[in-house]
């Protein structure tokens, strides 16, 4: 043991600059937050960088804050963005407002901004193991020999941790590490030729008398032309089809829609005359809306350099932003949308963090001040992971229930649920053929899907981990997974992870992913692509049955019935067995009479007789007895062989001292794999239940994986 331990911190060196953190998380973005939350929930220290003066990213201070959900988080959202739901929800409620104000639905989720932003901060408040760093960004990394030990400042302060995380909306620690990575379809020192577009946001708002500096005094430079485009898709025409163009200034209202507290009363996205405030992310995607490129004949795309160029980046930034100011002023002109009292909201206002650009004329700088701080950025840098998640592996496919999931992965740690939403840079040349990815990858459904312990690990660099939307995902991958809830569930993994490795003195890549995972399902984030109803989140079933079916060793009736209080049948626990042993099958050759070898579970059911952890139901004739009932005292002895226990004595009132099953039954309840039913009683009789089997199955993983 002692040997072991001085090992491991041989391995994992104590970081040797000043002011050491547990963990360092660099971008307080949605993902960010969320590592730093659960690295702190779970004993370490964090510092969390962030170069605005906003935490949330994409869902506050770039101002995409409509929760964009496909069906599976819009109805079983997970961990720290369950969190965030239910307390930005409920600042509404108390003021009696609805937040189902977008997306032509009544089941969305919006929210304003700068509620965002305070809801996250009140979160993190709680926690006083983390120090926030706003303002403050990175200049270089710090090493270890060839590990990542911490961060310099653009101060010149260094800051050391044992974990850095890039939780960066660019990938931006990438280069500075030297980790090799991805930059669109290319490589960070071969850039692709582009990557996908990226919005300047606004949140806007109608004004009963609007204040004379958020009135456009003459038009933005290049408005003919911004003005060509934006008549392809807005137009003052009464429609209520959002599917075709051009649409109204209503329609368009009603799709990033936010609720209003500047205003009594509430509205949902279904009444549209009545919304106030909404976000403006749709036609001003740049550098354009593709279906509505201004030539036809050529191709308007973001270059991959904006990812690893500063300069081409700010420039860029800057004629993203102009182009929306000239949208806003497309709004209220009289030969455009017409709506004089329609500007910029106050939900920025004062932040010292807005980066004010040269190309914007200095009459609509008070305009320029109450924009977002950042544009959205869809598409980062990413690393070359252990294992990149491709296309292959997300692609929802329907499954015998009729509900779309991805491919079953067992080192899950998080979830996404979009669909493949590429906003141009989507053709197959633009894509990743290493991968084999092409342009019919694209769209598809929604629904579930895992993003696994090795994607968020680079391939040889240590100390080191990626959070957000430069994990180790393929440019189609990454088209589904970055909207927020899948970035917070991504970004609260790598927070575990991080923790974990800390506690333990291992590298993050040496880190047992069976160990993240119970961490994150008792932290609440489901790691399961199966939501079962009669296993809800307040089930003292639930970690186990996340873990449980996450891992593949034990599914539900279906997509929404798990059976938690059904009995288990001796086939069942055959397959369930093999499973969690991983035991090899071959062809069945008839071993039980009861059993033919046609029968799907012949070969689990003889593989468990060749391990000697079933002897049958009776000798003549040798039978297993597949449909019967699986008892406690049958599956007590059924783990207690697999996990090759020593037999311990039974304290139970029901259970013999002299019964041959009193071994077995005392062996899987000293190690608390099975729960008696009762004070001193066992109930070896009783059927096994499939929420019983779910939890011992559990806690037979954790001392196999310690063996």
């Amino acid at each position: 043991m002692a040997a072991a331990l001085l090992l491991a911190f041989a391995l994992y060196p104590q970081s040797p600059h000043p002011a050491p953190y547990d963990v360092i998380v660099v971008g307080a973005g949605a993902g960010g937050v969320a590592a730093s939350l659960q690295a702190a929930r779970m004993g370490s220290r964090v510092a969390l960088i962030e170069d605005t003066d906003w935490i949330g990213g994409q869902m506050s201070s770039a101002g995409v804050s409509t929760m964009d959900e496909g069906r599976f988080f819009a109805a079983n959202p997970t961990g720290v963005y369950r969190e965030f739901l239910l307390r930005a929800t409920t600042v509404y409620a108390a003021r009696a407002k609805s937040v189902a104000t977008c997306y032509w639905s009544q089941s969305s989720r919006c929210f304003e901004p700068l509620q965002v932003e305070r809801t996250l901060r009140a979160m993190l408040d709680e926690q006083p193991a983390i120090d926030l760093y706003p303002l403050t960004t990175v200049s270089a990394l710090l090493f270890s020999g060839a590990a990542v030990s911490g961060v310099r400042l653009s101060s010149g302060r260094e800051l050391g941790a044992r974990v850095t995380i890039d939780a960066t909306e660019t990938g931006d620690l990438l280069a500075l590490a030297g980790a090799e990575h991805y930059a669109g379809n290319g490589t960070g020192s071969t850039p692709g030729p582009c990557i996908q577009d990226i919005t300047y946001a606004a949140v806007i708002q109608r004004y009963d008398s609007l204040p004379a500096g958020l009135r456009f005094t003459e038009p933005p430079p290049g408005y003919a032309q911004a003005r060509d485009e934006f008549r392809r898709t807005l137009a003052p025409l009464p429609t209520n089809d959002p599917t075709r163009y051009p649409v109204s200034f209503q329609v368009h209202n009603q799709y990033r829609g936010l609720p209003d507290l500047g205003r009594p009363g509430s509205y949902t996205s279904l009444d549209p005359a009545l919304i106030t405030k909404t976000g403006v992310n749709w036609v001003n995607d740049f550098p354009t809306y593709s279906p509505y490129a201004t030539d036809p004949l050529r191709r308007f795309l973001l270059p991959a350099t904006f990812l690893t160029n500063p300069a081409i980046r700010d420039d860029l930034t800057c004629q993203a932003k102009l182009k929306t100011l000239n949208l806003l002023y497309y709004i209220q002109d009289p030969e455009g949308l017409n709506q004089p009292d329609w500007s910029v909201s106050q939900d920025f206002a004062g932040s010292q963090a807005q980066r004010y650009c040269s190309i914007i004329p200095q009459s609509m700088k008070s305009i320029e001040a109450l924009l977002p701080l950042r544009p959205y950025i869809r598409e980062s840098r990413r690393i070359m992971a252990v294992h990149d998640l491709t296309i292959n592996e997300i692609r929802r496919i329907p499954g015998p229930d009729g509900v779309p999931r991805g491919k079953s992965l067992p080192s899950a740690l998080a979830l996404g649920d979009y669909f493949v939403d590429l906003h141009n840079c989507d053709s197959t040349p633009d894509l990743e053929a290493r991968f084999g990815e092409t342009s019919s990858g694209t769209g598809g459904f929604d629904g579930p899907f895992q993003v696994p312990f090795e994607s968020f690990i680079p391939k040889r660099l240590d100390g080191f981990l990626a959070a957000e939307k430069n994990l180790g995902i393929s440019r189609l991958a990454n088209g589904a997974l970055r909207l927020q809830p899948a970035v917070m569930s991504t970004g609260q993994a790598a927070g575990a992870i991080a923790a974990i490795a800390v506690s333990s003195r291992l590298q993050p890549r040496q880190v047992n992913p069976l160990l993240v995972q119970q961490a994150l399902t008792a932290s609440g984030s489901a790691i399961s692509l199966y939501a079962y109803s009669d296993v809800p989140f307040e089930s003292p079933y639930w970690a186990d049955v996340q873990l449980a079916s996450a891992r593949g060793l034990m599914l539900g009736y279906s997509f929404r019935n798990f059976g938690i209080a059904g009995p288990i049948t001796r086939r069942e626990a055959a397959l369930v067995l093999t499973r969690l042993l991983n035991l090899s099958t071959q062809p069945a050759q008839g071993v039980f009479t009861d059993v033919p070898i046609s029968d799907p579970a012949a070969p689990a059911i003889e593989a468990i007789y060749r391990r000697q952890i079933t002897q049958g139901c009776s000798n003549t004739p040798l039978n297993f007895c597949p449909s019967a009932t699986l008892s406690r005292e049958q599956l007590a002895t059924f783990l207690a062989r697999s996990l090759h226990l020593p037999f311990a004595t039974a304290a139970f009132a029901d259970v013999p001292v002299n019964s041959p099953l009193s071994p077995p039954i005392a062996a899987i309840a000293s190690r608390l794999i099975m729960q008696p039913c009762g004070p001193s009683l066992f109930c070896p009789g009783a059927p096994a239940l499939r929420g019983d089997l779910a939890r011992s199955l559990v806690r037979a993983l954790s001392i196999l994986n310690s063996l």
